[in-house]
């Protein structure tokens, strides 16, 4: 199945093609969240903007098969992964392609 690539912003990294845009989060909390999935759809990963000023550890939701360091590891369904602040109080391409 296609990808609707319409409002979303392009970027290559490492040969692929990934695709990403903010939305607000889907259970309308006031927060928005930035989702990021490859052209296979592989990788999918969802990150919550503005966890850099919390306090607790910021999570990236994973719902794709792909993800760096979690080669190997079986799950199902959605994986919340703990990562490092980055920060995200602008969201550009490069903050992409730190996550990536």
């Amino acid at each position: 199945m296609g990808m609707n690539r319409k409002g979303r912003r392009k970027l290559i990294h490492s040969g692929r093609t990934f695709y990403w845009y903010v939305e607000k989060e889907i259970n309308d909390y006031g927060q928005k969240d930035l989702i990021v999935v490859s052209e296979d759809k592989r990788f999918n990963i969802s990150y919550e903007v503005g966890q850099f000023d919390k306090p607790q550890t910021p999570l990236v939701v994973i719902k794709g098969m792909e993800f760096k360091g979690l080669e190997g590891y079986n799950r199902q369904g959605w994986t919340r992964v703990k990562v490092t602040a980055w920060e995200d109080c602008i969201i550009t391409p490069g903050l992409v392609k730190t996550i990536l």
